[in-house]
């Protein structure tokens, strides 16, 4: 009985991300508002209400790849960003931007192409997206920069997590629409970018 429920739970669990993954190959190639419901468990050979076992919506989707994209983001920040023997304040920053840039390369150029999609599509809030979480990670490295004299001491945290979002936002949609990019160019591309916002962070 109780490997029967296993192999339910792993085919659950599979038909999801199956539908996930497929909904992300079509809107990236015909946008969000060229593809429907039908046509997303049409290419996975499942029915309609399979689909809404899973996903309450088209929206889901784009909260299920938002929200999944940032709560895997931030445990990586957790695991990877070493507070207590950091060199430096600049170096954690760094090191997040490094975080972040290699798993957008990492998801891929047909998901940063959905996610822009139907993020623009759908108006997706912060908490929907679970982009607050990330964000807890840019605040601890801005005060860690105060204390150390690193970093200006007035700097506005929420203003400057907006500007990092907008050249996110900026440098992942040049991604996706640039065919001829390839990863190890939007990569160091990307790097500069977003590296470049240190300077509102310094002291003049």
């Amino acid at each position: 009985m109780a490997k029967g429920m296993e192999r339910r739970s792993l085919k659950a669990q599979e038909t999801k991300r199956k539908l996930m993954e497929k909904a992300v190959e079509l809107i990236g190639q015909r946008g969000y508002s060229g593809v429907s419901v039908s046509q997303i468990c049409a290419a996975c050979g499942v029915s309609k209400g399979t689909y809404y076992v899973y996903y309450n919506s088209k929206e889901d989707i784009v909260y299920y790849l938002a929200s999944e994209f940032n709560e895997t983001l931030y445990q990586r920040l957790n695991e990877e960003l070493d507070y207590e023997n950091a060199q430096s304040a600049r170096q954690l920053y760094q090191h997040y931007v490094e975080i972040y840039v290699d798993q957008v390369i990492q998801y891929g150029r047909m998901f940063s192409r959905a996610y822009q999609e139907g993020m623009l599509r759908t108006g997706i809030s912060q908490e929907q997206s679970r982009s607050d979480l990330p964000e807890e990670h840019i605040s601890r490295i801005i005060d860690f920069g105060i204390q150390t004299g690193e970093f200006r001491p007035d700097v506005d945290k929420a203003a400057f997590w907006e500007q990092l979002t907008i050249t996110k936002l900026g440098s992942n949609y040049a991604w996706s629409i640039e065919e001829s990019v390839d990863a190890q160019h939007q990569r160091e591309r990307a790097l500069r970018w977003l590296g470049s916002l240190e300077l509102f962070l310094l002291k003049r």
